[in-house]
């Protein structure tokens, strides 16, 4: 049996795909209590593995009954068009908005120590 090397698996930033379970629009204060800057929705999504992200709904984009509705289509591209959106990123990546039943990659935040999703 091979012998599991740690310090190599921790630098190597080791990834496994899960499927998302649970996408929840939250008031930032929930997630963050006083460290939350700011007031926008937030989205948290969930996999079957527990990871769990975080990331703004941008202006003119909700999440209502298990489907992404846009309500100001120029506020939504400008949003997810900027390099610093998460989930514009989370799009990129992936192609499409998160859903549930969706595989994606997961990894653990070297910082944090808790497992989320790679965007």
């Amino acid at each position: 049996m091979e012998e599991l090397d740690i310090v190599s698996l921790l630098k190597s930033g080791v990834s496994e795909k899960s499927k998302i379970v649970k996408i929840e629009v939250k008031n930032p204060k929930e997630i963050f209590k006083d460290r939350a800057k700011s007031t926008r929705p937030v989205l948290e999504i969930s996999t079957e593995n527990n990871a769990r992200d975080v990331f703004t709904l941008p202006e003119g984009l909700s999440y209502e009954n298990g489907k992404f509705v846009t309500t100001n289509k120029i506020r939504v591209v400008q949003s997810l068009q900027n390099k610093n959106s998460k989930l514009g990123n989370f799009i990129r990546k992936y192609g499409k908005l998160p859903e549930i039943g969706m595989e994606v990659e997961t990894t653990v935040n070297e910082k944090t120590g808790f497992t989320q999703i790679v965007v």
